[in-house]
């Protein structure tokens, strides 16, 4: 999806993958760029279009959602960590799902034919965009085999990958958008809520979570988690 950009949003933060790119190689990809957002619920992508751009994201949460995988559960999540679209980093490809902005988001975007035109005449690029896409593949291997933990679990990876992603300990979202995350009823998601608040790990009202112990939420998450910091897969089917 192209667009024009619009109002900034607030809570930038920079792109960690961009950040970790020579500086050089980091302004020829953003010569070919723009800063563009996007609003919470807003469609980013739709199955079987053709990938047209990279998003690297600055701030917000990008999620992409297998129909075929555990009824429409969240499949993977992007946040200033990462980039939406990098199948289309090496070859020409076509979206695999539908890629949703979950909070309100705002990232660098440029067209995927120019970015793989950088990415084969600069090393720099290359190495870095192939690593990602290589460490996003290995968090979905490792969350697929975790669709059958119990939810408490599950919703406890998550709130830790949002809070990775979305920076605050006030995590703003509700319940009915974590259960459509995790592909389960709402009071199912209440249930667990309430267990991680039980343990002094979160607390809640209408619309916000604040992760009030982190170390509690991770004891929570247990195996569910895969990768740290940044980096962490959600826990939840993955790609």
């Amino acid at each position: 999806m192209d667009r024009e950009p619009h109002a900034q949003i607030t809570g930038l933060m920079e792109n960690q993958l961009l950040r970790g790119m020579g500086a050089d190689d980091r302004q020829a990809l953003l010569a070919h760029g723009k800063r563009v957002s996007f609003s919470s619920g807003e469609v980013y992508a739709r199955p079987d279009d053709p990938i047209s751009t990279l998003a690297f994201v600055e701030a917000g949460v990008f999620a992409s959602s297998w129909q075929g995988a555990r009824n429409g559960i969240d499949a993977y999540l992007v946040g200033h960590e990462g980039v939406v679209g990098i199948a289309a980093w090496a070859v020409a490809s076509n979206w695999p799902a539908e890629v949703v902005c979950r909070s309100a988001c705002s990232a660098w975007q440029i067209p995927a034919v120019l970015a793989r035109d950088v990415a084969w005449t600069r090393p720099g690029v290359r190495a870095s965009l192939g690593r990602y896409a290589a460490d996003l593949q290995h968090g979905l291997e490792a969350a697929v085999l975790q669709t059958s933990e119990k939810v408490t679990p599950r919703l406890a990876s998550l709130l830790l990958a949002l809070q990775d992603r979305m920076g605050p300990d006030n995590l703003t979202v509700t319940q009915e958008m974590l259960a459509e995350m995790l592909g389960i009823q709402r009071t199912s998601v209440c249930g667990a809520a309430r267990d991680l608040k039980a343990a002094a790990a979160i607390t809640f009202s209408r619309g916000r979570v604040w992760v009030i112990d982190r170390t509690a939420l991770e004891a929570a998450a247990g195996a569910t988690i895969t990768g740290s910091g940044e980096g962490r897969a959600t826990g939840i089917v993955s790609a």
